[in-house]
This record gives structure tokens, sequence and C-alpha cells, in this order.
């Protein structure tokens, strides 16, 4: 986990590990499985996120021209953040698209900064992730290793400017689509406010980023124990049961709080006397949303 955000602190890491678990058992953290069994994969795939201009929606703009020697001369800002559990990221990539008229000998290199201070510039405490230099196309920055959290954090791009440069040049710097931006290990954001670099356009933001979604269970058929996977797009109460052919309540697998994310919980059907093979049906229930799918266990 570390090895791709190193900036987690220990209770990040504790958090993550417990909130990415599949929960076995009695619904929720309990004194015999805890939080259940970890599960590697989520514990270090991020979350959806959303990317906003530093000005709100899809206006990430800062400047256009340039000015002589500035070691920072911001060009863009964007915040980046996530509401889905569990509520923190790691950023691995982001592609500005660029055109100018100026070459190399008015910008040395682009450089993305992390405004620390979040006073929506760069100055004196904020941290350098990358530079490239100068060239034309695309400025790409890889392997970032940058932490997002449920808290908007900002990157700012600029342009590191030698002598020469003078506002005659102009550089013009846009976002238009989510392959631009990718956290670890493949996780795209949602497409709210693209494509960016618009100064008109505001975009929109909604706080909801995914679906209520209940997939179908893995393995199927299963002997003993299968792995139910759903999606919670609003924070509130869900309520995960399994029935038999009859309708006969056999399993309450879910019944808490959970944020909005996704989440996984296990059904062993060792854990409930007299079940055998058949056809058995489980159902989600969180705010309006509801649905039900088959499982068969093959003993």
């Amino acid at each position: 986990m570390l090895s791709i955000n190193p900036e987690m602190l220990p209770q990040d890491i504790a958090k993550v590990i417990q909130m990415t678990s599949i929960d076995m058992g009695t619904p929720g953290k309990d004194g015999r499985y805890g939080a259940g069994k970890v599960n590697a994969w989520d514990a270090t795939n991020s979350p959806k996120f959303v990317v906003e201009g530093i000005n709100g929606g899809s206006n990430m703009l800062m400047n256009t021209t340039l000015a002589s020697s500035d070691t920072a001369r911001e060009l863009v800002g964007v915040k980046i953040s996530t509401s889905l559990n569990p509520q923190l990221g790691s950023l691995k990539m982001l592609k500005f698209g660029m055109t100018t008229n100026a070459t190399g000998s008015h910008i040395s290199s682009f450089d993305l900064y992390f405004d620390k201070d979040k006073n929506g510039n760069v100055s004196n405490g904020d941290i350098l992730l990358q530079s490239q230099p100068f060239a034309n196309g695309p400025i790409t920055f890889n392997e970032l290793k940058f932490k997002f959290l449920d808290t908007a954090r900002t990157l700012i791009l600029v342009a590191r400017t030698t002598g020469s440069a003078s506002g005659s040049q102009s550089v013009n710097i846009g976002l238009t689509d989510t392959n631009q931006v990718v956290a670890y290990y493949n996780t795209k954001p949602a497409s709210n406010n693209f494509p960016f670099g618009t100064v008109t356009s505001n975009g929109n933001n909604p706080s909801t980023i995914i679906s209520y979604a209940l997939e179908q269970n893995f393995p199927n058929p299963f002997n003993p124990e299968t792995v139910i996977t759903y999606s919670i797009a609003k924070d509130g109460l869900v309520k995960i049961k399994v029935y038999d052919m009859i309708g006969k309540e056999v399993a309450t697998l879910v019944n808490n709080f959970r944020s909005a994310g996704t989440y996984r919980v296990e059904f062993n059907s060792k854990r409930y006397s007299n079940l055998s093979s058949g056809i058995y049906y489980y159902k989600i229930e969180s705010g309006d949303f509801s649905d039900v799918k088959k499982m068969i266990l093959l003993k």
C-alpha cells in the first residue's frame, strides 16, 4: 500500500484495510472476524474520484500568457477528491494537452505542484511533485503517487520561464477526457466537469458519482462460500438478506450504515444449519433501491 501511496499515515492504512475487507459472520465488525477478510486488491485500488477546476466546475484556468524569468508561472489548477469508500486513493498519472507558440528558449520546464498551504497559487512550502522539460505536445506526469481524500487537494501546473519569455507567448492547456487522469491501479475519474480548458463553463459536480448496484455472486454455483459485491450511491442503511426458494429468510448478511462506495460480503453456507443444495435468492435494500439475484449452492 505504501509503495503506491507513500503519503499514507498509519491511521490511513488501518482505515483502508478495514473499510475494504470482505464482511464475514455477524453483519459489520464483530468479535470473531473483526472487520472481515482482508481484500488486497480493493485495499490498493483507488476508488472512483472527482476532478474539479481550481475555479469550480471545468474552469481550471489561471494564466494563458507567460512572464519573464518566472520560476512558477501558474497555468492551470485542478482539485481532486473522492467521497467513496474508503475515501482515500492515489493519483498515478495526469496528462495535460498543450499547445503554445513558445519554445524551449522561453520555457525551461513544466512543473506540477501540490498546493499544500491551500492559498490557490505556488508559494513557499508548496511541494514540487514532478518536473518535465519543455517539449511540444502533451505534458505527462506519471508515477505520481499523490494521495487524495474526501476533502479536495489542489494540484497546480506551472511553467518555469526564462528571461526571453514575455506576454506575447501563450500556452493553452486542456483535459479533454477521463483517460488523461488515472489513479492506481487503473481507476478513472467520474466524467463530471470534463472537458476542462474552457473559462466559461462551470461544468457540474454532483455528489453522486456511482450508481446503486447488486452484482452476481462469485463463484456461482458455490460450495460452501461465495462473495457478493454491491455498490451504494448515497450514505445510508443497507440490508442484504438471503432467502430459500419458498421465500423463507435464511441469513442476514448486511444490516449496517454504509458510506457511498463499493463493498463485498461473504456468504458461507456452513454458518447456517440445514442448508441443502439448491437455489437461493439474495436481496439488497438501501433507500429507494432494491434488487434480487439468484445463486446456487451445490454440495
